[in-house]
């Protein structure tokens, strides 16, 4: 989760690109986000079991990101693509 949220996967450039003026923007934006679907993910999830809890609650924040992050990769991927072609 920590790789997610700090953007490290992405090159410094390629944020810009996106519109974020630094890697800590995009870490700002990805924190929020983590406390949204930790938030959200909390609210769907009742089990009395707290260690069945955690671990549905961190598989639920996990997979959040994953569906929203889906136009990120693409948008990167083709960035990629670009750069190779120069």
């Amino acid at each position: 989760m920590t790789n997610i949220i700090s953007c490290v996967g992405y090159e410094e450039d390629f944020l810009k690109e996106m519109g974020f003026q630094n890697r800590e923007d995009c870490e700002k934006i990805n924190l929020v986000l983590y406390n949204q679907y930790l938030d959200d993910c909390s609210k769907t999830i009742k089990l009395s079991d707290e260690s069945e809890y955690k671990k549905l609650l961190g598989f639920c924040v996990y997979h959040s990101f994953e569906k929203n992050i889906i136009g990120l990769t693409s948008e990167y991927l083709f960035y990629k693509r670009k750069g190779l072609n120069k």
